[in-house]
């Protein structure tokens, strides 16, 4: 299946806000398919990096 896999890698002190460490996502090329990654085998392969120095997260109130 084609498409897209999106990943963070968060420093460990925020293990309580999201998956510790390496936290992937994909989304199928035609946008109908997608989740959360736990397992994969890829080939053809292209990565990009972005290096994130800061990250805002804004949570719904009550």
């Amino acid at each position: 299946m084609a498409g897209a896999v999106v990943g963070f890698r968060l420093p460990n002190y925020l293990d309580r806000a999201n998956a510790p460490r390496y936290h992937f996502h994909f989304i199928s090329k035609n946008k109908d398919d997608g989740g959360h990654v736990l397992e994969c085998q890829t080939q053809d392969v292209k990565t990009e990096n972005d290096y994130t120095v800061q990250w805002h997260t804004i949570l719904p109130g009550d």
